[in-house]
């Protein structure tokens, strides 16, 4: 049995922050570990087979 969703958009909204962030927030210093490891990244692509489970004697 497949039960499908319906989504949809109800309003389009842009939060503003009630106070500006702080200078000492803005930015961040990278240890040195941080500076010196190349940036790791991967892709990743999964699929999962669709099962289909029936009941005895149908």
């Amino acid at each position: 049995m497949t039960t499908a969703m319906e989504i949809g958009i109800i309003a389009r909204e842009n939060i503003k922050p009630s106070s500006p962030t702080p200078a000492h927030l803005k930015t961040f210093k990278l240890s040195l570990l941080d500076q010196m490891v190349p940036p790791l990244t991967f892709h990743c692509c999964s699929s999962i087979p669709q099962v289909i489970i029936t009941e005895p004697g149908s």
